[in-house]
Order: structure tokens, then C-alpha cells, then sequence
């Protein structure tokens, strides 16, 4: 639990820095990394993910459960456990899905639900 809270705190931080002039210099030098910046769990293993480009995107994550390094995900109490570690959706042992494959997933899937301004 300590583990989970500091990480949590370790996240805010961050996502203060993502607020920083040196990220508006990434935009203009095209160097933009995606990142998710928010996540709701909605329902089985469907997420609402924001990236910080300010798309929301609503995202079904089942065939992701089905691949073997992500077999732990097949438990709905499980994957409720996510959270956010620099931009990147993570669960406990360090099982993660990086920001560009979830973004990339929400564009195939096209759900697009708002743009944050």
C-alpha cells in the first residue's frame, strides 16, 4: 500500500514537470511524447484515458487480457488496480501498457469521446 501511495505522489510530481515551459518547447521542437495524464475505469476492461495532448478516448482493453504476459488483467479485481507511473498505465508488479501502444488502440478503436482544452 505504501508502494502504491508513493507512487501516487511520485506521479503528481510529475505531472507537474509535464506542465512545464521545457514540455512547450518539446511541442515546438516536434519532439511530443504521448502520455496518459488521466484514467476512469468504466466497466469490465474498459477504460476512459486522457493523453496529454488533451484527447479522451474511451478504450476495451479485453484482447489485451488474452495475450500471456498479460494474463493477470483476466481478473476484473485486478485490473481495477491500475494507476498512473509517468504518463504510463501500471499495475502492481510492474505489469504495464506504455502510453503510445493505449494511444495507437484508441485510434483503431475510435471512440474519441472529448478534447480537454
Amino acid at each position: 500500500m505504501k508502494n502504491l501511495v508513493f507512487r501516487e505522489v511520485v506521479e503528481v510530481l510529475l505531472l507537474a514537470l509535464a506542465e512545464s515551459p521545457a514540455r512547450d518547447s518539446e511541442l515546438k521542437n516536434g519532439s511530443f511524447m504521448i502520455r496518459v495524464t488521466d484514467v476512469e475505469y468504466i466497466q469490465g476492461y474498459i477504460l476512459d484515458l486522457t493523453f496529454n495532448n488533451g484527447e479522451v478516448y474511451r478504450v476495451d482493453l479485453i484482447e489485451l487480457t488474452k495475450k500471456p504476459a498479460y494474463s493477470k488483467l483476466k481478473s476484473k479485481e485486478y485490473f481495477k488496480q491500475f494507476g498512473l507511473v509517468r504518463g504510463t498505465l501500471e499495475w502492481m508488479d510492474n505489469l504495464d501498457v506504455a502510453p503510445e501502444f493505449l494511444y495507437d488502440l484508441a485510434l483503431s478503436q475510435s471512440s474519441k469521446k472529448s478534447m480537454k482544452a
